[in-house]
Parts: structure tokens; C-alpha cells; sequence
């Protein structure tokens, strides 16, 4: 499959929404924790003014709320993108801890996913 490349810049949500679901996938913004895993190659980005490289042994994490820029998106990156409900998951937080939280959570901007770097 030949590479290509996409790069847009939009304020307007619908906008926003649109060119997703036609070069990424279909999604609703700000609902949701998003946990991008590369399998391969690397993935670049800035969530919230932190810069993050996720590859094989690092996973970039988005909060629901907060500017996400994909910045650079190598043509050898294949990932699993992990969609986690916000209210699903500050609920079970809430359960866990015997306690409300003030979501959203404050997750860090990566983590390890023990994969192997390349």
C-alpha cells in the first residue's frame, strides 16, 4: 500500500470531526481516554504542550480534554488505538478508591507498554 500524507489545521469542531472520521476513523471528540500503541515505526506527537514519541516500547496517552496534535505519523506505523469511555473509566476509578475524584484523571502523557524499541 503506497504511503501518503495528510496535514490539516482547523479551529472548527464539525470540521475537525469530519476530517477525522474521513483520514482516521469515525470518533467523538473530548469523551473519551485514548491510548495509541505502536506495533511498529513511530508516532509523534503533542497533547496538552507535551511532546510524546510513542513506538514499540511506548504508548502515547490523551486525556479527554486538552489540544492533541499528531504530529509526524512514520508510513511503517502500525498501532492499536485504545478508546476508554471517561465516564466508564472515572466511575471505576471512583469504585476503586472509595471516593469522588475530580476528574479528569491527571494520567502521564506515555507509558511503557514493554514492547521492544526499535
Amino acid at each position: 500500500m503506497p504511503a501518503s500524507s495528510f496535514s490539516s489545521h482547523t479551529s472548527d469542531l464539525d470540521e475537525a470531526r469530519a476530517l477525522c472520521h474521513r483520514y482516521y476513523y469515525p470518533i467523538t471528540l473530548v469523551t473519551s481516554y485514548h491510548v495509541n500503541i505502536p506495533f511498529s515505526g513511530q508516532l509523534d506527537s503533542r497533547h496538552r504542550g507535551l511532546e510524546v514519541a510513542a513506538d514499540p516500547g511506548r504508548a502515547a496517552v490523551y486525556q479527554p480534554v486538552g489540544e492533541t496534535v499528531l504530529r509526524r505519523w512514520s508510513g511503517d506505523c502500525r498501532q492499536l488505538c485504545l478508546k476508554i469511555d471517561r465516564v466508564a473509566l472515572e466511575n471505576y476509578v471512583e469504585a476503586a478508591l472509595g471516593r469522588p475524584i475530580r476528574g479528569p484523571l491527571d494520567l502521564g502523557a506515555s507509558m511503557d507498554n514493554g514492547g521492544d524499541r526499535t
